[in-house]
């Protein structure tokens, strides 16, 4: 037996690992062998050598090729929504002008008027013709409704049924859309709460709000079930002081100094004690 070669079944199975389709997409998309070991169960070399495999490999190139047709895909439907975002904020702001111009400048006759068809003429000069606002149906009832309750452009399409974007922008008043994509980018701005490495607490996006407006660390310690120290070292962290910032801005009114700032460095706090 020591004369024959020994042969080593390389595309051979292996035994702990439970693959599935999911497995590959995962490393498709670039996550590491470790990361994708501890969920499957198995050490990071035999996933290595799963990889190597010539039908792994072509369905890792598959894979990839498919994320990144995904990704042009998604990254053309971004750009169309934004497109389509303009549009309407510009129908809108067009309409808003065409509606102030009728209620500002009427046409006022010159001299009296000398006889009815004149004032026909005048009234016929004068008449408004019907706007956006004025053919309002029950979608952009619906839609102005969930509107003013804060909602961005998903929970208009659910409002009023008409399933996509399109839809929506064909259907609905400019304006009431603008307001939905106003909900949508205020919602954007502040990220969801830093909960990551809490055991007790279970902070949300009202906290950093009371918080903001000046509630006291022992009061919302009482609300929430921890301790005020802990609530304090959380909204410490630099990540929530930066979203405490941006409420606390918000809240401030146009014109309001901040308070706090340092003094002037060229003896400005010498010379506010001189008389």
């Amino acid at each position: 037996m020591a004369g024959y070669p020994i042969l080593v079944a390389v595309n051979r199975a292996p035994r702990r690992l439970v693959h599935d389709a999911d497995l590959v997409r995962r490393r498709a998309a670039g996550e590491s062998l470790r990361s994708l070991a501890a969920d499957y169960g198995v050490v990071h070399t035999t996933l290595s050598r799963y990889f190597v495999r010539k039908d792994v490999a072509a369905q890792l190139r598959a894979a990839r090729r498919a994320l990144g047709a995904e990704g042009r895909a998604a990254k053309a439907r971004r750009v169309g929504e934004r497109q389509l975002e303009r549009t309407v904020r510009r129908q809108a702001k067009e309409e808003a002008a065409l509606a102030r111009s009728f209620s500002e400048g009427g046409v006022q006759p010159r001299r009296a008027r000398r006889s009815d068809f004149e004032a026909w003429l005048d009234d016929r000069d004068a008449r408004r013709p019907l706007l956006r606002q004025d053919l309002r149906s029950r979608s952009d009832e619906l839609a102005a409704g969930a509107a003013e309750s804060g909602g961005g452009i998903d929970a208009l399409i659910e409002a009023t049924g008409l399933r996509t974007l399109e839809n929506l922008v064909r259907n609905i008043d400019p304006a009431i859309l603008v307001c939905a994509y106003d909900n949508d980018a205020a919602a954007r701005t502040f990220a969801p709460p830093d909960g990551s490495r809490l055991r007790r607490l279970s902070p949300d996006l009202e906290l950093l709000h009371r918080r903001a407006a000046g509630e006291p660390l022992r009061r919302l310690a009482r609300d929430y079930g921890v301790t005020h120290t802990t609530l304090g070292r959380w909204f410490a962290r630099p990540s929530v002081a930066r979203e405490i910032n941006k409420l606390q801005r918000r809240r401030r009114p146009r014109g309001q100094p901040q308070t706090g700032r340092r003094p002037a460095r060229h003896g400005g706090a010498r010379a506010s004690t001189r008389v």
